[in-house]
Formats: structure tokens, sequence, C-alpha cells
């Protein structure tokens, strides 16, 4: 049995559970639930306590600007090396993790994706006309929350410029997801004159046909904490260009073999980017290959060994 100490933050609480109902092992992810469960280990040193980081100690630290924020931070990192692992997302976080929390041992366990059920997902019909199958137009796409961290505006502006670039070879944007930016990203949509080839969706229940049948997806955040979306693309086999945030999607692209980056917040690389990307996009096949490895089967069996119950079976996850 697994407890999830995201839903304890009293550490009383929490001692009078791990007392009545033992579990084999807490995972903590959420930051009050790390500190808790941290603090729970050093009354109970056999229970064995894995954390899971989402966010680079990094970025906590800029993003911190309360008293109380900064001192709870403080709090986990000096807590953190007392931990029986610490999950990183990627290599990146990993070293941010390191450097924060010397002492700690860190294991590195990427987002699992099922992908068997995101290729079904792929195959429903898509009733758009720009995706019909006889449109010889191509079809960028994003995904995600519109909110500034993934800087759409600097993806307008490349969206403009690669069709300045190409005037005889049109494409078009279609945006997925909804978020507080929405209407201030569709004025400067009309400001720059794309309104009759971009299109801001809202949000779309499944994406997945979406991305499968688009020519790529774009990605211009400044930050992100995996990219599950650019994993879900993998695994339709589109190509992706992102730009070279921190701290997931280089990795997760191999460095640029298994997709296209370009700097944070360059509209003029990006729009670069998506050119060479429909040149010469990626073959499919290699990228729903390496999409494999984020399989939910390996992840999992990675997270049962951290926890200590390779060979009990499946957690009973609460």
């Amino acid at each position: 049995r697994v407890l999830g100490s995201g839903r304890f933050t009293s550490l009383p609480k929490f001692l009078r559970y791990v007392r009545q109902r033992r579990p084999d092992a807490v995972l903590a992810a959420l930051k009050p639930g790390i500190a808790t469960a941290l603090l729970e280990k050093r009354f109970t040193p056999m229970l064995r306590v894995v954390v899971r980081i989402d966010t680079p100690l990094e970025r906590e630290h800029v993003e911190a600007t309360s008293i109380k924020r900064r001192l709870g931070l403080a709090t986990v990192e000096r807590l953190l090396p007392g931990a029986d692992a610490v999950v990183a997302l990627g290599a990146r976080m990993a070293e941010d993790i390191e450097r924060h929390a010397d002492g700690a041992h860190v294991e590195v366990i990427p987002n699992p994706v099922d992908i068997d059920r995101l290729e079904a997902d792929s195959l429903e019909p898509v009733c758009h006309p720009w995706f019909a199958p006889a449109s010889a137009v191509p079809v960028v796409v994003a995904a995600g929350r519109l909110v500034a961290v993934k800087d759409l505006w600097t993806l307008l502006e490349a969206f403009r410029l690669l069709r300045a670039a190409r005037p005889a070879r049109p494409a078009r944007l279609y945006v997925m997801g909804d978020g507080p930016e929405l209407a201030a990203l569709q004025g400067e949509s009309h400001r720059l004159g794309l309104e009759d080839c971009v299109e801001f969706a809202g949000h779309v229940a499944n994406p997945m046909p979406y991305i499968a049948r688009a020519a790529q997806l774009v990605v211009s955040s400044r930050f992100e904490g995996f990219g599950n979306v650019i994993v879900e693309a993998l695994a339709c086999g589109t190509t992706v260009v992102s730009t070279d945030c921190p701290v997931g999607p280089a990795e997760i692209l191999d460095h640029g073999r298994l997709g296209y980056l370009a700097p944070v917040g360059d509209a003029g690389a990006l729009s670069e980017a998506m050119a060479s990307a429909l040149a010469s996009p990626v073959p499919g096949a290699e990228l729903r290959s390496a999409a494999r490895r984020y399989s939910l089967e390996p992840i999992i069996g990675r997270y049962e060994r951290v926890l200590g119950l390779s060979g009990t079976g499946t957690a009973d996850a609460r």
C-alpha cells in the first residue's frame, strides 16, 4: 500500500494515519505533503518515503516572494537528504535538486504516458476541414493552457514570419486550450493579420486526432516541468518543434535528434525551426518508437523499485 502524502499537511494527523494503517511506503509530491512526510520519517525511520519533485528548485526560489514560501522551500531542501529517494523528471532537474539539496539520493523517472490509449484516441475522426485528408495546406498545432509561461505571443509572431517567408506555401495554426490570455491572444492574431489562418479552438476533450493529423506540434513555452504533450505528439508520429526551455523538452527530443529546438522567446529562430520541420519532418516510425520509453509499464516498474515494492505486485495507490 502506497500513501500519497498530498492528502496530509498536518503532522499529527499524518502520524496517526501511519500508526493506524502502516503503509509500505509514502510517495510525497506536493510541497506541504513533502515536508510532512519527511518530518514523519524522523519519527519513524523504518517508513520508506519517496519524494517527487515536479518543478526545479531554482525556479521555486525565483517565485518564492513571500517569507512563508521561502521558509517552506528552505525546510523542504533541508529535509530532502532524509528521503529514501527523490524522483526527478529528467537529468536537468536531477542536477538542480543535487545543487539545492546536497546529499539527496536522486532517481530520474520521467512522467508515464499511456501510449496504447493515445494511439487509440488518435484514430478518432476529425470533422474540421483544415484536417481533411484532401487538404494540401499543412496545419501547425499547439496545445496547452493559454497562460504567460506558454508564450503563445512568440508563437504567433513566429507563425507570421513563417507565412511571410513562404508566400506560395501557406500554413495554418490551430491552437487547442483555454486560459486567461485567450482574448488577448485572439486580439494579437487579428493585429498580425492572421485571423483567416489561426484558430483558437478552446478546450478540446481529445486533442490526439488533431495532433496526429498535423504537420507539426509547436511548444513555445518559457518553462516546462516535463512536457507531456511532446511525448503525446511523438506517440502520434508527429514532428515536434519546441523551445529549448528548462527543463524537459530537450531531453525528450534527444537534444534535437527527435525534433527541432529553438531558443526561448526568439520568434525568428522558432519560425526557422518550424520551416525546417515542414521541409524535413522526422520519420513517424522513429518518433513512435522513441515514445515507447515513456510507456506505463516500465515507468510503473521504476516507481515500484524506488518505493521498495518490487516483486509485490502493483501498489495499491491511495
